[in-house]
């Protein structure tokens, strides 16, 4: 089964890779969509030509990426895309943002970016990609934006795709160096409105899988 993983799914980059891969007609068995939101979720799915398996997931949240990874295990899919694009950034100083949303944006942004990557590593093939999402704060230190610049530089640093060698672990090296992979570094700007909006906890819904939409 020939699959796509995209986190982030329902707005932003997420949901661009999506457009683009429908626009150029790419073939899937199914894209599996990770994002907060199930409304959501259903929505985007709903408008894609590929079967959609969605996850109303928080992966900040180590219990939530554990569902990711069972269901890797129990289905064992061919990957070939990986978008990880699931992230956000929180504006003002150090001072005046709560701790808890500083961690936040760590987990999310760097955490959950790392773990996601590991868990799918097993499941690639020759030609898969991972695109890991960046920003362009992540090459200077960002006043008023500290964790979040800090959070994308750690993003830009981490693959290097030029070398095409995930410097994580001696097996990913061996995973990344056996399957001849690339991870290109996309850099986000601004453009998202919604990615600067508060952001709230959804409650975990079950997962849920779309049939097929003719279109």
């Amino acid at each position: 089964m020939k699959i796509a993983i995209v986190t982030g799914a329902t707005s932003g980059l997420g949901r661009a890779f999506l457009d683009e891969w429908q626009a150029r007609d790419y073939y899937f068995d199914e894209v599996w969509l990770v994002a907060r939101h199930q409304e959501r979720l259903e929505e985007v799915g709903l408008n894609l030509p590929w079967d959609a398996r969605l996850f109303a997931l928080d992966l900040s949240v180590e219990s939530d990426r554990a569902m990711l990874a069972r269901t890797l295990k129990e289905e064992a899919p061919r990957v070939q895309y990986v978008v990880n694009a699931a992230g956000y950034g929180k504006i003002g100083s150090v001072e005046a943002i709560d701790a808890t949303e500083q961690v936040g944006m760590v987990e999310l942004n760097c955490a959950a970016l790392v773990d996601v990557t590991q868990l799918v590593l097993p499941y690639l093939t020759l030609g898969s990609v991972i695109f890991e999402i960046a920003s362009v704060a992540a090459f200077l230190p960002q006043p008023n934006f500290a964790v979040y610049a800090a959070s994308k530089s750690f993003v830009h640093s981490t693959p290097s795709s030029s070398t095409r060698v995930l410097a994580l672990s001696a097996y990913a090296q061996t995973q990344w160096q056996r399957h001849s992979l690339n991870v290109p570094v996309a850099h986000r700007s601004f453009s998202n409105n919604s990615f600067l909006k508060s952001r709230k906890k959804s409650h975990m819904q079950p997962l849920k899988r779309h049939s097929k939409v003719e279109m």
